[in-house]
Formats: structure tokens, C-alpha cells, sequence
């Protein structure tokens, strides 16, 4: 390959004049990108078998008489896990709570209360916990937002009731993360709030109750 001679601090150049600084991070975005796509595929495939597993832990887990529901901040997606899926199982004794990695005593932002509002939940009420020894200990199931999380939780739960949330999913799936909105718009809690609506109805399955919506 011919190099154009030029001054030590500009990028040298390939003999179409582009710079190679240029094609390297070129080449770098598409292999990223084509990463990213493999990986997607792979968490397709993968979605099915580990949906029946983690349904098969919580029939085994069942019945349970409390469900913790974590995510990063306790702002966004598991305090509407929570408020949601105490709704869902009403009339059954039991303690839902929800908690995060970080920043204790916040509201969830007006946004998360707005989206959440429109679907009959007010979330005005609720401030964020932090995550503590405690509370694993006594939750029969564990529901976090990511197989990241999943992995920290489970170097202090030594029992088999950590739940990715995402795995429950009916619908295929790129990815195991229930997205976190924060700091986005409306429309992503609103995908995000429908995701997790449409992973809690298998859930019951902890408590001993058939899902109110069974989905193959």
C-alpha cells in the first residue's frame, strides 16, 4: 500500500486520499455492528429454552409468599414491575417490593409517572430503595432486569430463584435486557412498561396460579 507523504500530525493518507485513521474506525463501527447482530440472533434462538427454564424455576420455586423486583436505580422499571404486578395478583397474600443498585429516597422521573399513569398506575408515592442483603434474603422470588444483574445478584443468593424478567417473554426477542428508558422519551417507557406487561402474567406461576394469559 503507497502512503502520500505528509506532516507527522495529520493522518496518513492511502492513495485514494482517504485517511487510514478513517477506514480503521470505519471497519471498527462494522464490526461492531455485525457483533451486535450475531448476538441478537443468538439471544432469538437461545429465548425459547430459556423461557421454559426459568417458568420450570418458578414452579418449583412456587408457592412463594413475597417477589423482589430489582433493576439499576429503582426509578423506572422495577418500581413499575412492582406497582404492576401487585396489581395482577391482588387478593393473594402477598409482599411485592422492588429495589436498585444506586440512589436511594428518588421519585421516578414525571415521564415514567405519566406513562405509568395512563395505565391506571400512580407511582407518586414511590421512592427508591436500595438493594440490601435482606431483602434477598427473604424474597422467594428474585425478578432483575438483565442477565448482568442476574450475575451480580446471584453471588449473594446461593438458591435458584433469580429470574431475568426478559426471559419470560412471550414474544420473540433480540435481547434478554428489559430496556431502561431513563432519561429517554415516552415512547421508550412506553415499549419498555409494555415488555414488562407482557413478561409478568408468567410470574403467577410462583404463586401457584395459572398466568392469566398462557403463550407458547
Amino acid at each position: 500500500m503507497t502512503f502520500v507523504t505528509q506532516p507527522l500530525e495529520s493522518e496518513p493518507l492511502v492513495h485514494d486520499g482517504t485517511p487510514t485513521v478513517t477506514l480503521w474506525r470505519r471497519a471498527t463501527v462494522l464490526t461492531r455492528s455485525v457483533y451486535r447482530r450475531i448476538r441478537e440472533i443468538c439471544q432469538g434462538i437461545l429465548h425459547p429454552r430459556r423461557r421454559r427454564s426459568a417458568r420450570a424455576r418458578l414452579l418449583r420455586a412456587a408457592p412463594v409468599e413475597s417477589v423482589l423486583f430489582i433493576c439499576h436505580g429503582n426509578i423506572c422499571r422495577s418500581s413499575y414491575a412492582e406497582f404492576a404486578f401487585r396489581r395482577q395478583a391482588s387478593g393473594v397474600a402477598l409482599v411485592v417490593e422492588s429495589a436498585g443498585f444506586v440512589g436511594p429516597d428518588r421519585q421516578p422521573p414525571s415521564v415514567a409517572l405519566q406513562v405509568a399513569l395512563r395505565r391506571g398506575l400512580d407511582m407518586s408515592a414511590h421512592r427508591s430503595r436500595l438493594l440490601t442483603q435482606p431483602m434477598l434474603d427473604k424474597a422467594g422470588i428474585i425478578v432483575v432486569m438483565s442477565a448482568e444483574q442476574a450475575a451480580v445478584v446471584r453471588i449473594s443468593v446461593r438458591r435458584d430463584v433469580v429470574i431475568v424478567l426478559g426471559d419470560l417473554d412471550p414474544q420473540p426477542i433480540t435481547s434478554r435486557t428489559i430496556r431502561d428508558p431513563w432519561s429517554a422519551g415516552a415512547d421508550v417507557f412506553e415499549a419498555s412498561y409494555d415488555r414488562i406487561d407482557r413478561c409478568l402474567p408468567d410470574l403467577m406461576l410462583a404463586l401457584g396460579a395459572v398466568p392469566a394469559a398462557t403463550h407458547k
